[in-house]
């Protein structure tokens, strides 16, 4: 529209305009996470990510989105994108609000990894009382067949 314009008005405007698509890519992108539309968040979070590449903000949002969506390899690789990006751009690393999502999105694969060994150690001590509980169950039966052969064979003996 304002492009190969480089007249003071033009410019501003053009910066203008192009602010209030950043914003309004943004209250898309969190609108679509509020509403569970990860996709289509995410896709509004790499067009403004396209645009500006080191919007950690947006970076955030989008390691959120993938956690989220149960896609913690993503948001895992998002946070390297920002990582190496910050790096090679301003020789920066990520702010500590980004940092602590990152280390909060570890930290919440190792716990659920915990729980779900915990839940399979649990199952797994249940099966084995279960099988202790069937081996007496069998012991008892095999008493019982032995006291009925040895019943038979008295009685087999009195008939005789």
């Amino acid at each position: 529209m304002l492009e190969g314009s480089y007249k003071d008005w033009a410019l501003a405007e053009r910066e203008r305009l192009r602010t209030l698509y950043l914003k309004s890519l943004r209250y898309l992108l969190q609108y679509s996470r509020f509403h569970g539309l990860y996709e289509d968040g995410l896709a509004y979070g790499q067009q403004i990510l396209n645009l500006d590449p080191l919007r950690e903000d947006i970076h955030r949002e989008m390691m959120m989105l993938y956690q989220d969506n149960g896609q913690r390899a993503l948001a895992v690789r998002q946070h390297e994108v920002c990582h190496l990006n910050l790096a090679k751009e301003l020789g920066i690393s990520p702010m500590e609000e980004t940092e602590a999502l990152y280390t909060k999105i570890l930290t919440e694969a190792d716990s659920n990894n915990s729980h779900m060994i915990s839940n399979q150690q649990t199952n797994i001590d249940q099966a084995m009382g279960q099988l202790r509980q069937a081996n007496e169950n069998i012991d008892l039966a095999k008493g019982q067949i032995q006291q009925a052969r040895q019943l038979i064979a008295k009685a087999s003996e009195h008939t005789d």
